[in-house]
């Protein structure tokens, strides 16, 4: 027995020598998945859950719907320097367990990000998203 732990001893320490090469140069974590529901509260409540994010460049929001009203996200304010293009306005969710992945990369500049449901702004669907950039050292 002691001889099967000994010879299987340098097999562990390479696959963990493997595993802390990958980790130093990951700088240490991966990006992050933040995921916010898109909620029906009540007949005359919507929200995102939760409505107020924070995320660092390189990490992925996504945006899940899990009622039966179709939703949707825009950004309607955003830091100068943010240039969205297509990604101003996500697609309409309409079916429970769809959802919309967005990647905050190089788009978006530091700071708050103001969202809405555009059908849904009125009623309450609201957030904001403060993206901050990576983590130096551990990203």
């Amino acid at each position: 027995m002691a001889r099967r732990m000994s010879a299987s001893f340098p097999l562990v320490l390479a696959l963990l020598a493997t595993a802390s090469v990958a980790a130093a140069q990951n700088g240490g974590t991966s990006p992050r998945l933040v995921t916010v529901n898109m909620v029906n509260v009540s007949a005359t409540h919507y929200a995102f859950q939760p409505s107020q994010i924070a995320v660092h460049q390189g990490d992925t929001l996504r945006f899940v719907q899990t009622g039966a009203m179709p939703h949707n996200v825009q950004f309607v304010r955003s830091p100068v320097g943010t240039n969205l293009g297509a990604a101003q306005m996500g697609p309409f969710l309409t079916a429970a367990g769809q959802h919309y992945d967005l990647v905050i990369d190089g788009r978006f500049a530091i700071g708050v990000h103001d969202i809405v449901c555009t059908p849904h702004v009125s009623m309450g669907m609201t957030g904001s998203i403060t993206v901050s950039g990576p983590i130096v050292g551990t990203r």
